[in-house]
């Protein structure tokens, strides 16, 4: 207990030198009254911290309001023990319990009243839910015998005349999972169990990536990487992880999976490796663009590949891989290109021995190409040097109107923005724009009448302005006023509070008869002030400082993606660094066919390194990840794994916004175009939703393979990170029906529309680029995105590159159908789209609305109330061709909604970022629902599955008008169900339990459990009971 101290006892402490041990005395002054020290109160709390229940994401904020001396302090608890770090007036709770906090300063403590956090209500709770990694006899779904086996035994995977994979001259498509770090090197036993895994779940490939890294999670039981971490070299390579390796691929052979194995993906090199010191001032991102200029880590690069690929595998009949048609894939580098290095800044960081070599090929590419002359080089760039002329403009003080300036307004982007003439430029007249809404950077533009800008004339743009804040940034834009309104120079960025004076030169390549001149103010309200606007002939652009020439090699290379060095010198560039691609690409590829490799080499992404530079490949990959995590600096150098956000995105809300349609306009004619890296990350809440959208446009659009990330082999039970896909129990049950959806049932669309890239026009447009991994697609050449959600789109690529004049008219939704019928994405809702497949085996839904139905052929789909007003709902035949009871039939229902790992810790009432993933068991919505089918319901039974895939409790299936109706959701804690249509009506239908009674048991008591039951035939029931306990 507490004892207080009174005021006449603390002047007794102060004045009697008793108290004072040790100590000389001290003299009590005659005549003084002793001083009394005031001790403050305790805290007094006036707002005590209320209870309530957790929210959708099992968190509560509590609060409470003290007063009383300062500082104060406080100390939550949860069910009376402290919560480490919860010492803020506020407390953010994951979870429920009775809560309280002790406020306390020098008078005190105060304790709180207890706070009761509810659980969530019973009927709505997510439940635990796992697939284990094996299954017994019977379980159902098991897709293996849609592989056939072992992988290869047809030969080897070839690019056939149609431009796509082929095996045996049978067209063949890749659904896969990526393995990713030391998931690579499981045991013998692992493996066995995974390579069935798997199959079961319809894969039949895996990329096996990021094993040239070393690992370090969990390497007490497996290897880390395939090279041994070493201080000072990347030359040791583990044997061990080798072995396990191929293990791990025999036995996905045997199963029907192929392998695609990658070469370089995050290799650290390092200063023994014959790189120089300098090589470790780079980290290993940076390292790998030294791949396409210094042949020193090209050689590093082969003999890694050549132990690699030229060992014999004693699990595949001592078979090497180069040798072994069960690889169908090998990729060479992993998301590098080194035009994109370049957009990215990364050349800054390159230290100066290794940009010497790049300087010298940059001045011996030069010589080639203009045969060693300075004249013929300054040609190429469209160089100049000529006296200005007179200003071909109107004064932008003048009156607005046709004949000279005027002030442009988008109608629909709701812009608000008037002009007029001020004195502000020094005393003198300028133009002012006063923008109060706007919501696009190019909705309010001060525009002058179409000019006419003649082909090979150079030209001088200048003016003053100033903005009202530091802030903001403006663009005055030089385009042509028709199709994609292409930029005809640089744009100018206007920025900064004091009178600058902005200047452009640049040289047309062609006449441009609708020239505009815009000053785009939309990006932000507020006012600019412009004047002294001049478009004059003449100036001096492209040329380079005394001294420096092609006889002197001493041309620089360009750091950066610097609009102060002229396009054409840029456009060189781009070239030359497109050519060293393409050389590295090439001499790889022959590297690795001299191994006796017959399938597919692929380079890298197309995001990274454009396809003319891959065009002497076999494929055509991309990478694509909705709604990517934002990763903080202190998240990508390993300091604090907690340095990260993601809002929670649905792609259902945003059909022309998503990689799903972007990856579309980067297909390549006349390749096997595939995606080895997809994902929809968590925690979003959403990404459930990747098995149905991704698969089904994937197949619209005629892919040849995509690889979900990742999948590992390890029995977690919960997900490990935003990329652990199929450690997410929601989506590895959906996994069944995207390989439904991609390997068998959504057709190719009808139409296909092609566009031209010629190395020209690419290399143009990579000078345009703004960012990294930003490759040009078919965007740039006028394919709107909507078009890829109707159609197939391609590119044509090469020197006679051939498409469309005039691309296709742009869908304008908001229902967005493919040329198919099959998809239809409605965005009606723009806050709450949906999406739905029809095919002849295979319904889905995904999206928002509680209680809708939508009608898929002869089979209809109603969704329930759920935790998010969003759910998945597909049902997809495994066995028999119709719904319609002609033939038997046999079908998986899955429908999952809400998900999360137990425990996940959420920072903050924003939920945008964990602090624990958490732990096992995985936790899913049980979503209610109603599937319709076009049988009676004497003819249908169905039962829930357990997450093993054996049936557990049978459903409800009830009569509607004829049709049969199976009721989700209500028996068995369960994300899927397995039904059964016959050709006539069962002669005796089982009993179906409509509700079991729960209750909570201890050990060694007796325990009542209530069960109701109906029988179709109204025959007697009989009950029993076993136990598990």
């Amino acid at each position: 207990m507490r004892y207080p101290i009174t005021c006449l006892t603390a002047a007794f402490i102060v004045s009697s030198p008793a108290f004072l041990h040790g100590a000389d005395l001290v003299p009590v002054l005659t005549g003084v009254m002793p001083q009394l020290v005031t001790l403050s109160a305790a805290p007094s709390i006036v707002a005590q911290p209320v209870g309530g229940k957790v929210d959708l994401f099992g968190t509560y904020s509590l609060s409470v309001q003290a007063t009383g001396a300062g500082p104060l302090s406080y100390q939550w608890k949860l069910n009376g023990n402290p919560i480490t770090g919860a010492n803020a007036s506020t407390y953010f709770a994951n979870g429920s319990g009775s809560y309280s906090v002790a406020v306390t300063n020098a008078g005190g403590t105060t304790e709180s009243a207890i706070a009761v956090v509810r659980a969530d209500d019973a009927p709505r709770a997510m439940k635990p839910f796992e697939i284990p990694i094996t299954a017994s006899a019977g379980a159902f779904p098991d897709l293996r015998s849609w592989n056939p086996k072992p992988a290869g035994s047809e030969g080897h995977v070839t690019v056939g005349p149609d431009g796509h994979f082929q095996v045996g001259g049978k067209r063949i498509r890749f659904f896969g999972a990526n393995i990713v770090g030391n998931s690579n090197f499981p045991n013998y036993a692992e493996s066995d169990i995974h390579a069935q895994r798997l199959a079961r779940f319809g894969f039949n490939s895996v990329r096996l990536h990021y094993g040239d890294t070393y690992w370090t999670y969990d390497t007490s039981t497996r290897p880390g990487s395939l090279i041994i971490k070493d201080s000072s070299s990347s030359t040791n390579f583990d044997e061990d992880a080798r072995d396990r390796l191929f293990y791990l691929m025999a036995r996905c052979a045997d199963q029907g999976i192929y392998s695609n194995v990658n070469l370089c993906v995050a290799r650290t090199f390092q200063e023994n490796d014959g790189l120089g010191e300098e090589i470790e001032a780079m980290n290993w991102a940076q390292q790998h663009l030294l791949s396409f200029f210094d042949e020193r880590l090209v050689n590093l690069q082969k003999a890694y590949a050549e132990w690699l690929l030229n060992t014999p595998n004693k699990f595949r009949n001592n078979t090497t891989l180069a040798r072994d048609p069960a690889v169908c894939i090998i990729e060479i580098l992993n998301e590098r290109g080194l035009a994109d290095g370049w957009l990215r800044g990364d050349f800054t960081l390159i230290p100066a021995t290794y940009l010497d070599i790049l300087q010298d090929l940059w001045n011996q590419w030069l010589k080639t190409k203009y045969n060693s002359s300075q004249a013929a080089m300054y040609a190429g760039w469209y160089a100049a040097d000529e006296p200005l002329g007179a200003n071909t403009l109107a004064d932008v003080n003048a009156s607005t109107g046709s004949e000279g300036w005027s002030l442009f307004l988008d109608n629909n982007s709701n812009a608000i923005a008037t002009t007029q003439v001020t004195q502000d430029f020094n005393g003198s007249p300028c133009r002012m724009v006063n923008v109060t809404a706007s919501n696009n950077y190019a909705a309010v533009q001060l525009l002058h009448k179409l000019v006419t800008l003649q082909e090979h004339q150079v030209y001088t743009f200048s003016f003053r302005a100033k903005v009202d804040s530091p802030d903001k940034v403006h663009k005055l834009k030089i385009y042509a006023a028709h199709g994609t309104y292409a930029d005809l120079c640089d744009p100018v960025e206007i920025q900064g509070t004091d009178w600058k004076l902005y200047s452009r030169t640049f040289v047309m390549r062609t006449t441009e008869a609708k020239s505009r001149i815009g000053f785009c103010l939309g990006a932000a309200m507020g006012t600019t002030w412009i004047t002294d606007v001049q478009l004059q002939t003449g100036g001096e652009v492209g040329t380079l400082p005394d001294g420096v020439t092609l006889a002197n090699m001493n041309v620089p290379v360009l750091m950066t993606h610097s609009a102060s060095d002229h396009p054409g010198m840029r456009e060189d560039w781009v070239r030359f660094l497109c050519h060293r691609e393409k050389l590295y690409w090439n001499e790889m590829r022959d590297f690795v066919r001299a191994l006796g490799f017959q399938s597919a080499i692929v380079g890298t992404m197309v995001r990274s390194s454009s396809a003319n530079s891959q065009s002497g490949l076999d494929a055509m990959d991309n990478h694509a990840y909705v709604n990517y995590p934002s990763l903080g600096e202190n998240f990508r150098n390993n300091s604090d794994l907690k340095d990260w956000t993601m809002e929670h995105k649905a792609i259902v809300n945003s059909p022309l916004a998503n990689e799903v349609v972007f990856a579309a306009l980067r297909h390549i004619k006349g390749y096997p175009n595939i995606m080895t890296e997809f994902e929809h990350p968590a925690p979003n809440l959403y990404a459930g939703e990747q098995e149905f959208f991704f698969p089904s446009y994937a197949a619209l659009h005629d892919m040849d393979g995509y690889w979900v990330y990742y999948y590992q082999t390890k029995d977690l039970g919960r997900i490990w990170d935003f990329w652990d896909s199929m450690s997410s129990m929601n989506k590895l049950a959906n996994n069944i029906i995207a390989a439904a959806l991609f390997r068998r049932d959504v057709s190719p669309a009808q139409n296909e529309y092609v566009m031209a890239m010629t190395p020209e026009r690419e290399a143009s447009e990579i000078v345009k680029r703004i960012g990294s991994i930003n490759m040009p697609n078919a965007v740039v050449l006028g394919l709107s995105q909507s078009i890829a959600l109707i159609s197939r789109t391609r590119t044509s690529i090469g020197e006679n590159a051939t498409g469309l004049a005039t691309p296709p008219a742009r869908p304008t939704g908001p229902v967005y159908v493919s040329d198919t019928g099959q998809l239809r994405w409605d965005v009606t809702n723009p806050t709450a789209g949906f999406f739905t497949v029809n095919t002849p085996r295979t319904k889905a839904f995904t999206g928002f609305g509680s209680g809708k139905r939508v009608q898929l052929g002869d089979v209809s789909i109603t969704t329930g109330s759920t935790r998010l007003n969003w759910c998945t709902i597909g049902v997809t035949l495994l066995e028999g061709n119709s719904f319609t009871g002609a033939t038997p039939a046999r079908a998986l229902v899955v429908a999952t909604g809400q998900y999360a790992n137990s425990n996940w810790k959420w920072k903050d009432a924003n939920h945008n970022g964990l602090n624990h993933w958490g732990s096992k068991p995985f936790l899913v919505e049980i979503v209610s629902g109603e599937v319709e089918l076009p049988v009676s319901a004497s003819r249908v039974r169905a039962w829930a599955l357990s997450g093993e895939g054996l049936r557990t409790w049978p459903i409800p299936v009830t009569d509607k008008a004829g049709r049969a109706v199976l009721s989700l959701g209500t028996i068995g804690n369960t994300l899927w169900y397995e039904l059964q249509i016959s050709t006539t009506p069962y002669s005796n239908q089982i009993p179906v339990l409509t509700s079991v009674g729960n209750r909570n048991a201890t050990a060694g008591q007796p325990i009542r459990i209530t069960v109701q039951a109906t029988d179709g035939d109204n025959q007697p029931l009989e009950y029993s009971a076993t136990s598990g306990m």
